[in-house]
Parts: C-alpha cells; sequence; structure tokens
C-alpha cells in the first residue's frame, strides 16, 4: 500500500460524490495510506485511510490534488535531528547480542553521509542508490533478511532516513564480518574476533568487495607498484562499476593511473577528511557523544610505575589477568590484561565497566567515550587514551595501549603491556589505529532499556497497562543516561502533561503535528524530517528528547521542581510556556509521588 502526506487542508468524505458536515478533516503534513491496491480512484478523488492518535482508523476519499505520494519526495532531516538518527542507529545496534564486537561507528556513518550526498537527500531514481548514504540495493535487502531490526519492516521505510541510518550500520557489521573472512582467506592471519579499522570499512564501501579491499591493503602494505585497474581487472567485482562512480581514487596529476599503493593512500587521505568532517558536526550536534580529555589519569600513573616489568616475571603478568578474573600468565598475549589492571587497580573504572573478554585488544573499541578520529598522535591533550590498533603479528586480534604523545603524526606512541615482550613505551604506525577511547563513564549516554540503577519509584494510579509501560520506558532511559530519580520525574511528568503518556499521540491544527510521548513537532520542531510512525516509537521519541537535554546542562544541575519545570519546558520541549501551564505540570509532577 502507498502512503501520501497531505498538502493542504481537506475533507475525508465517507461518500466520494457526497459531503457531509461529519466528514473528518485533513491537515497539512498529516500522513494517509490506500485502502486498496491498486488505488482505488473515482473521478478527483482517491480512497484513503487515515490512523488517528487512539489506534482507531477512518476511510474515505480525498482530493488527489491535495495529497503526494510519500515516496516521491522524501525529506533530509534537519542536520541535528540527521545526528539523533545517526546516533539512534549506532546505540540500538552496538547493543544487541549478535554484534560482538562492535563494527558499527558514528564518526564512519557520519562521513559516509558526507561523501555520498554531501548531507542532502537526492531524488529518488528508480534503481539508484537511495538517500543520504547512496544506500545500495543489496544493503537494504541484507538488511531485512539478516538484521534482527529489519525483522518485519515495511517495505515504504526504505525512504526513511532514520531507517536508513540502521541499514547502513548494519551494513558495516556485514562488511566486518566478509573482512574478516577476506582476510582469513589470503593467509590466516586474522582470529574472528579481529575487528576491520575504519579504513577498512571505508574501502570495502568504496569498492564493493571485501576481497578486493583485503587484497589492496596487503599489496600497499607492501608497496606494490601494479597499476589499480590492472589490479582490480583480475577481480570477481565490477571495476567498470567502481571506476564510473569513483574515478577520482583511480588517477593522480594528469590523470595518470595510480597504482594499488597510492590509489589506498588517495582512499586514505579522503577518509581522514571525511572524518574531521564529521568532528566537527558532533562537537556542533552531539558533543557529550565526544570524550573531555581533561583532569588526572591515575590510570597512565599506573602504567608508568610498570614500565619494565617483563613477560617473564609471571607473578605481575598474573597480576594483570586477575583484572579479569583470570589465572593467566604472559604465555598469552596480555596487553589487554594490562589496560584493565591499570584501570582498575587506579581506582578509574570498576571491572564491570570493561569490555566483555577484555583480554582481546580489539573488544576495546567500545569502551568508555569515542575520540574521533582521525588522530593527531602528537596532540597533548590525547596523553592517557586508550588506543587500539589493527592486528600487528600473525593470529592477533590487534592490539591495545595507552597513548603517549609522539614526535611524528605518521606514529602513535604507547605505553603498554606485551610490547617487545615488557611494559615499554612503543611507536607504531598511525594508519593502524582502529580505534581511540577515553574512560570517561560519568557522561556517556548509555540509551538502552533495562537494567539501570537508582529508578524512581512512582505513583502510577489511574494509568492503563500501555501509559505505565510508557512512564517505566522514560523512567529507565533517563537513569541509565545519567539522571538521577528528581529528573526522571520531572521529564514523566512532562510526558504526561504532553501526551498522557501515549505513544501514538497526535496533536495536528494546521500550525502544528506534534507527535508521541513529548509530542515533538513536525513542522520545524525537533520531530522535523522524521515519520510519524517513528515518532510514534516510544524509546525512540524519549531519546530524542533526551538527546536535546544532554546539551542543557542547567537542567541536571537544578534540584528545584519550579525552576527544573521551567527548563524542561522552555529549553528541552521547546514548547509554548505559561504560569497556568507551568502549574499543571507541576501538579502533575507532586500527584506522581502520592
Amino acid at each position: 500500500m502507498l502512503r501520501y502526506t497531505v498538502t493542504k487542508a481537506t475533507r475525508l468524505r465517507k461518500e466520494a460524490a457526497t459531503a457531509a458536515s461529519t466528514d473528518p478533516r485533513l491537515l497539512p503534513r498529516q500522513t494517509v495510506e490506500d485502502v486498496a491496491e491498486p488505488p482505488a480512484i473515482a473521478g478527483d478523488r482517491q480512497n484513503v485511510r487515515v490512523r488517528f492518535d487512539d489506534g482507531s482508523t477512518a476511510d474515505g476519499w480525498v482530493l488527489t490534488t491535495a495529497i503526494t505520494p510519500l515516496v516521491a519526495s522524501p525529506l533530509m532531516p534537519p542536520i541535528p535531528n540527521f545526528v539523533t538518527a545517526a546516533l539512534d542507529a549506532v546505540y540500538i545496534l552496538n547493543q544487541r547480542p549478535e554484534v560482538t564486537p562492535n563494527f558499527s561507528s558514528l564518526d564512519l556513518l557520519l562521513a559516509r553521509a558526507i561523501f555520498a550526498s554531501d548531507l542532502t537527500y537526492p531524488a529518488p531514481k528508480e534503481g539508484a542508490a537511495i538517500g543520504p548514504f547512496a544506500m545500495r540495493e543489496g544493503e537494504w535487502t541484507d538488511f531485512l533478511a539478516t538484521c534482527p531490526l529489519g525483522q518485519g519492516i515495511p517495505s515504504h521505510f526504505r525512504e526513511s532516513v532514520t531507517t536508513q541510518c540502521r541499514a547502513v550500520a548494519w551494513s558495516m557489521v556485514t562488511a566486518g564480518r566478509l573482512l574478516i573472512s577476506a582476510y582469513g582467506a589470503l593467509d590466516q592471519q586474522h582470529q574472528p574476533t579481529y575487528e576491520p579499522d575504519l579504513l577498512d570499512l571505508f574501502l570495502a564501501y568504496v569498492l564493493g568487495s571485501a576481497a578486493d579491499t583485503a587484497r589492496c591493503r596487503r599489496a600497499a602494505a607492501a608497496e606494490e607498484g601494479t597499476k589499480i585497474d590492472a589490479f582490480l581487472s583480475v577481480s570477481t567485482n565490477n571495476a567498470a562499476a567502481f571506476a564510473q562512480e569513483h574515478p577520482e581514487f583511480l588517477t593522480g596529476d594528469g590523470n595518470a593511473t595510480r597504482t594499488v599503493t597510492e590509489f589506498v593512500a588517495a582512499v586514505y587521505e579522503k577518509l581522514e577528511a571525511l572524518l574531521e568532517a564529521a568532528y566537527k558536526i558532533l562537537t556542533e550536534h552531539a558533543p557529550f557523544y565526544l570524550a573531555e580529555t581533561t583532569g588526572d589519569m591515575p590510570w597512565l600513573d599506573k602504567a608508568i610505575g610498570e614500565r619494565g616489568t617483563e613477560e617473564s616475571n609471571s607473578v605481575a603478568i598474573r597480576r594483570y589477568f586477575a583484572a579479569l578474573n583470570l589465572n593467566l600468565d604472559g604465555s598469552t598475549a596480555w596487553c589487554g590484561a594490562f589496560v584493565a589492571w591499570c584501570l582498575v587497580d587506579s581506582g578509574t573504572v570498576t571491572s564491570s565497566q570493561l569490555p566483555k573478554v577484555a583480554e582481546r585488544a580489539s573488544n576495546w573499541s567500545g569502551f568508555g567515550r569515542a575520540i574521533p578520529l582521525p588522530i593527531d598522535p602528537t596532540d597533548p591533550s590525547l596523553k592517557g587514551a586508550v588506543v587500539v590498533l589493527s592486528p600487528q603479528a600473525p593470529r592477533a586480534s590487534g592490539h591495545v595501549g595507552f597513548l603517549v604523545p609522539s614526535d611524528s603524526k605518521a606514529k602513535v606512541r604507547l605505553l603498554g603491556g606485551n610490547q617487545g615482550e615488557k611494559v615499554n613505551e612503543t611507536d607504531f604506525k598511525a594508519d593502524d589505529i582502529r580505534a581511540v577511547r577515553w574512560p570517561d563513564f560519568d557522561q556517556t549516554p548509555k540509551l538502552s532499556v533495562g537494567g539501570a540503577q537508582g529508578e524512581v519509584a512512582l505513583s502510577l494510579r489511574g494509568f492503563d497497562a500501555r501509559q505505565k509501560d510508557a512512564a517505566l520506558l522514560i523512567i529507565r532511559l533517563f537513569a541509565a543516561a545519567g539522571y538521577d530519580q528528581f529528573h526522571q520525574r520531572i521529564a514523566v511528568a512532562n510526558a504526561a502533561a504532553e501526551s498522557s503518556l501515549r505513544p501514538d499521540k497526535i496533536n495536528a491544527n494546521g500550525r502544528e503535528e506534534s507527535v508521541g510521548l513529548f509530542q515533538l513537532n513536525r513542522m520545524g520542531g525537533q520531530g522535523d524530517g522524521f515519520s510519524i510512525e517513528e515518532l510514534q516509537d516510544p524509546e525512540f521519541n524519549t531519546r530524542r528528547i533526551l538527546v536535546q537535554a544532554k546539551k542543557i546542562s542547567e537542567f541536571k544541575a537544578e534540584n528545584e521542581p519550579v525552576a527544573a519545570m521551567t527548563i524542561f519546558i522552555k529549553l528541552i520541549e521547546i514548547a509554548a510556556f505559561s504560569r497556568p501551564e507551568l502549574n499543571r505540570r507541576l501538579q502533575i509532577y507532586f500527584d506522581l509521588d502520592k
């Protein structure tokens, strides 16, 4: 069934030929859908169905000139909302048990949109890639077939930016798995726990082939001089199509064909520029995602105190592994255990905050908070950061250590364990950096439902089961994001005031079309660029409010109900403010505690 957007106020006639005063009124930007397929048309009217906020529906006839196909002109959300959709995709996907370790990168997700469309939504063309990521048909098909988040997705959601974010993030997971197999087929040097670096993933997207990516990276590492067109000519991938899409990577000055080594270098140079652009977007629209590399670094002091410890010192190595509740010695790769011991023994983190299977270096890629790539290894502000490298040796899962500023941008200097069979400072190629993380947990927005501590207990008398579920969802998300019980209660009270805790609620009056728990306005507000269905997802709706709340530090710092409620209305919900409305919400707030 096709879906349509209402373009002007009109009536939904119960009978195509006859108008009645009881006919429902449709407002601009509402969504309707066909009742039958193919669409039923009678004269100048079409038979459509509208869905109301209470879950009921109404069928009727609407002027064909008053609706436009939703799939014909998808919109690019405002950039803050687009960043929200990207954050949503990465957070939800990377917490899935099927994604271990996490291959989905927010930095690379944004970088791809900049590369593919310069953050626009090009007009769809039949059979062509679609949306700001230039999402390919194969990526969409794989998302529906293999990703848990793609199960049961309606076909028209292919045009949704939010769904595209999830599908393209999943394509990184798929590419990562294919890269592991491709590298293994070349030389069996990579364990299944190996995590490809960002250049691997970007090359796989550009080339459309994990096998060609592995071959190119290996040839470039050997500084092979074969021309890239000849190198790709033996590929089972369609090299001609690649050349047509990305000729800028194939030729250099004077249109001379690049060697495979020069080709990989050109792609890497482009990726660095894209990641820098993505970092600027995150700095402006999601600064809470980024690490603040300031303050004391007790974990680094611990590491410095262990300098010179040799692998043959079984007592010391077993002490490192004890931080992971393991009884192992230097016969097992111990760089991950050393990093874990420094962080735990210094009191920086608890054992529960360490990565799962922390002895494997690649698993540190999702630890703490991100420092976006690329980095300048000479930057003194990065001292003490946790750096994850691609595998440095056969059958390794990578390497991890603490950054010590180097004297060359081409080299990253790490203070770590298992470096030449001891704890020391060693230089590695900056090109091998997979991830850079900071042990910052107090501010990390962990937007997942359940398992959080310190959840407020509220009186929900008078609410039905669905309303209670919505309230508990808000409590859990706000608690997991670091808000105390007072602020959780403020959030629930506001959602109760806005929507009566009903996720499907829609308020459309010509000036606004506000949807969901927190009534996000699709007409220029925080819901702009998102579909009604997306905003009716209570988790996504709450996450959108949380992203805004994280930008308003005054809210978390305020502990007085009137002031906190005022901040929430004016700066977080960005809603119309009046003294009567403030009093109404405060009454709800106090009633929740009865």
